[in-house]
Parts: structure tokens; sequence; C-alpha cells
């Protein structure tokens, strides 16, 4: 927190800038605008944010703007709490909309490895933690993941310009929960996604952070068991992706329980991400099922495996629905599965077809009848 307070307070200086021996990353340059603004809650990126950062950082290290950035996407249904990013594929090669996604199965007890980061940031920032979180992104990389999607409350903000910079050289998305943020006696609890794309030879990989927009009853009474207050922001948000032919967004935890977020989602998403620290499996497992086909999408829920229930779930029939379910563990372990946006797609588009297919044919009398 010490650290945070001072840094946030920092200003970037001209003369060094002008000067710096060395390419500043635009990842650096959104870590920086984060750990300046977190305290205000939140989304820091919006109204003009990401257009500014880059603005920046073509003339930090004094090159050029190039047309293709990642963007904000001003086409997005009015009033919706929506953050339209476009995010440019490196490998303009890759068309095929088949994506996998590496779901890392980790255990974190609230006693033990939550409540204690609000005295102590640094707690259990140990060697051989980090350890298992490298080993868990090679193995990533090693099977071909596209996306890594850790649980709530499990990324220490000391260890981000790390994996970011895993994230820009692999170019795969990682989705996940921040460790708590202590500002006086009021906590943050921010969802991260680092979003890798390409511009010309180069690669890049941001950081979009949100804090979360609604916090869990439990959650506001624990806290204040600790004498700390958490607020609900006034500028909810969440970010809605296009990368690689894929449109995905996310919910943390407590806000899949909002059905207004998921019906603004209708008709817009291929893929919903959900971290979260989660007792409630089985509630929480109806919503995903229901959404799942409410939405025609994929939806990924990634719970600690204290209480389990991580899973990919399609808008297939009970038989096929799950592509990977895990039910908790003390063991930490990354497990794969892929998703098929391209058939989602086709599906999509061939449903009603089909049916007007189906009824001509069954008012025709032509239709096989179902056997008893």
């Amino acid at each position: 927190q010490e650290f945070v307070a001072v840094f946030g307070s920092c200003k970037l200086d001209q003369e060094k800038l002008d000067f710096a021996p060395r390419f500043i990353h635009l990842e650096e340059l959104y870590l920086w605008m984060f750990i300046s603004k977190y305290s205000e809650g939140g989304n820091p990126y919006v109204k003009g944010m990401i257009e500014y950062i880059y603005s920046e950082f073509t003339k930090t290290n004094h090159i050029e703007k190039s047309d293709v950035t990642i963007a904000e996407n001003e086409a997005m249904p009015e009033n919706s709490f929506m953050q339209g990013i476009v995010a440019p594929t490196f490998c303009k090669s890759r068309n095929n909309k088949r994506f996998k996604i590496a779901l890392a199965s980790i255990y974190i007890d609230e006693e033990k490895d939550v409540v204690p980061v609000l005295k102590n940031p640094h707690h259990n920032l140990t060697p051989s933690r980090k350890a298992e979180l490298y080993t868990m992104l090679n193995e990533a990389k090693t099977k071909g993941a596209q996306f890594i999607v850790f649980p709530e409350f499990f990324m220490p903000l000391q260890w981000l310009n790390e994996i970011l910079t895993f994230s820009r050289k692999n170019q795969i998305a990682i989705i996940g929960g921040l460790r708590y943020l202590v500002s006086g006696n009021r906590a943050y609890n921010y969802f991260s996604v680092m979003q890798p794309f390409g511009s010309g030879f180069y690669k890049y990989s941001v950081p979009l952070f949100r804090e979360k927009n609604y916090y869990a009853p439990a959650e506001v009474i624990e806290l204040a068991r600790e004498h700390i207050d958490c607020v609900d922001p006034e500028n909810k948000t969440t970010h809605y992706i296009s990368w690689n032919g894929l449109r995905y967004s996310s919910l943390m935890c407590y806000e899949l329980t909002n059905i207004e977020y998921r019906y603004q989602m209708r008709g817009l998403v291929d893929l919903l991400v959900v971290p979260e620290l989660n007792k409630d499996t089985n509630y929480f497992a109806n919503i995903v099922e229901s959404t799942t086909r409410d939405l025609h999408s994929f939806v990924v829920q990634v719970n600690t495996s204290k209480y389990g229930d991580s899973r990919i779930t399609g808008p297939y029939n009970t038989l096929f629905k799950d592509i990977i379910k895990l039910k908790g563990g003390e063991d930490n372990m990354l497990l794969t599965g892929s998703i098929d946006v391209m058939e989602l797609e086709q599906n999509r588009n061939s449903y009603m077809k089909e049916m007007e297919e189906k009824k001509k044919a069954a008012w025709d009398g032509t239709l096989p009848t179902k056997p008893p």
C-alpha cells in the first residue's frame, strides 16, 4: 500500500522520457495509469483514456501513430454498460475461430489467502508461489492455449508486469481477479484482462482493469469485520472485446446474478468469462447453464478449487454441454478445453431456417414421426 501511495502520486518526468535509454512498452503506461487512478474506483480507461495512453506511448518512444492499434468500439448499443474494445490480430493467417482455453484450478482460502492481504499486500508472495504461476503459464503456452483464466482474488499487483510480458510475447489473453487493493480504510476488488494484440510486426498486451460493479453482501460484511469499507463504483462497466474473430465479455462472481447484465449481452457475445470465489456452486451452476442457452454462447467459469465447479459450458444438450467441469482438490493444476466459434455461429444462423423447414414439413405431413 505504501508503494502504491507513493507511486500513484508520481508524475512522469518529461526530460527522462525524452532521453530514456530503452523502449517504454505500452503496458507499462497502462499500469502507471491504473496505479495512479485505482483509488478513484470504477474503470480507469473510459472517456478517451485508451486513445490518450496510446498517444503518450507514441510520443514517449518517438514513433509514428498506427491506424492498427487497440481502440474503443464506438458502435456499442446506447446506454450499454459494456465498453467496446477492438484488439487487432497479430497473426492474420489465423481464421479457423477455434480457441483453446486454459482453466487454472487454484486453491484460494478466504481466511488464509484473501483476508491477510488487507493488512499485508505482500502476503504469501513467495518464490515457490511464483514458480507455481510460471509453471501454469508455460504449460498453457505448451498446450497452445489462447486464453488463461484465473479465479477471483488471485493476481498480485506486484507480479503484473511479468505476467503482462508473458502475455505480450506469447499473444495469450490472461483473465482473472486482482488481490484486494486498499487505500485508507477502503478496499478495491479489481478485475483484469491482459489483452494481447498486434500492430504490424510488433506485439503488444495491455491490462484492462475495472472495479467489481456490485460487491456481494457477504463480501461487504467480511470487509466490515476488518473495519474496511467497499463501495459499488458509479461508472459501472465491463469490457466487450473483439479479437481474432471472437467477441467476448466478462462478469465477476456476484455480477453474474444480475439479469439485466446478461440481457444486454444477447446476440453480442460468443464467450462470457466469469472468474469467482463462490461457495454457492449450485445456484451459479443453474445461472451458467441457463445463460449459455439464453445467449447462445460459451460460458467459462473459474472458481477456487476449494469450492470447485470451474467449467467451460456450451449451448448443447445435457450430455455434451460441459467441455470441462472440475470439482475441488487441493493441488493447483491447469486443464484446457477448446471451443469452436465458427460452429456456434453456423448453428445460430441456421436455426431459424431449419425451424421453418421443419414447420413446413410438419404442415405437409412429411416430417418423420418421433418414436414413442
